[in-house]
């Protein structure tokens, strides 16, 4: 930790180094140590809440008992599960305390919520009060996806178009050929839809409008202009051998990525 806890700078003025002053933000900005040192932080975060939750007092999420989850952690984005009780969560804030006062790094209050549900009114105000967080509410993002207890809906699914439609209005100002635009469905369109479908089993009727955002942008339509498909969409989204495109069909690639 030398390395970081004792940098040094140098000025330099009309081409001569002139004496040092110590550094106070850790690292220097684009150090190759800074993305190991900073896994090696989140280590000691994920070992403090196992720690954590072998207390006895701490119980899991009803539907993280069986994994014996407690967090998820991608980048600087955490999600802390425990069931919904005063011990539990006393636990969870004693832990991130004793993160804190080790590595200086702390929730930001206004960036964190907590979601509750089935829980008392009263244990949920107590909850609300022991970790100062605001209570937030169902859908929520998460890596740029929607997350709900429930069923989704057409309308928190919608995103999905509203992103395809919007790289379908942005490729037509290159005025792309038909190969082109065949590449773009390929490489592009079908990887939005499916960083999705990797996860969930999409609606059918999302998966329809998908379709048929491809199928339009396929054959040249737009919001001012309609043409007619000379091919099917389905022999369209065969293999090449069998005489189509090699277009996957979103449907299909949902059920076969989620199972």
């Amino acid at each position: 930790m030398l390395g970081v806890t004792t940098t040094m700078f140098s000025v330099k003025v009309n081409g001569g180094s002139h004496g040092f002053f110590a550094g106070r933000r850790g690292l220097r900005q684009g150090d190759p140590i800074s993305p190991l040192l900073f896994v090696l932080v989140m280590e000691y975060l994920s070992r403090t809440l196992h720690t954590m939750s072998q207390l006895p007092d701490f119980k899991y999420h009803p539907m993280c008992k069986k994994l014996k989850l407690t967090h998820l952690i991608f980048a600087d984005d955490l999600m802390i599960f425990c069931k919904g009780n005063v011990d539990s969560v006393n636990r969870v804030i004693e832990a991130l305390a004793h993160f804190n006062v080790a590595t200086g790094l702390e929730a930001n209050l206004e960036k964190s919520n907590v979601y509750l549900a089935g829980v008392d009114e009263r244990v949920k105000m107590q909850i609300l009060a022991r970790t100062g967080f605001s209570e937030g509410v169902f859908p929520i993002k998460y890596l740029g996806l929607p997350l709900s207890p429930k069923k989704w809906t057409k309308i928190e699914c919608w995103s999905l178009i509203d992103k395809i439609t919007h790289r379908i209005k942005v490729t037509y100002s290159k005025q792309l050929s038909y190969a082109g635009r065949l590449q773009v469905i390929n490489a592009v369109l079908f990887s939005i839809h499916s960083f999705w479908g990797a996860v969930f089993i999409l609606l059918q009727s999302i998966l329809k409008k998908v379709n048929q955002l491809c199928r339009d942008f396929l054959w040249g339509s737009s919001a001012d202009t309609k043409k007619v498909a000379l091919v099917a969409w389905d022999k369209v989204c065969l293999p090449k051998r069998q005489g189509g495109l090699n277009i996957k069909g979103c449907s299909n690639w949902n059920k076969a990525s989620v199972g």
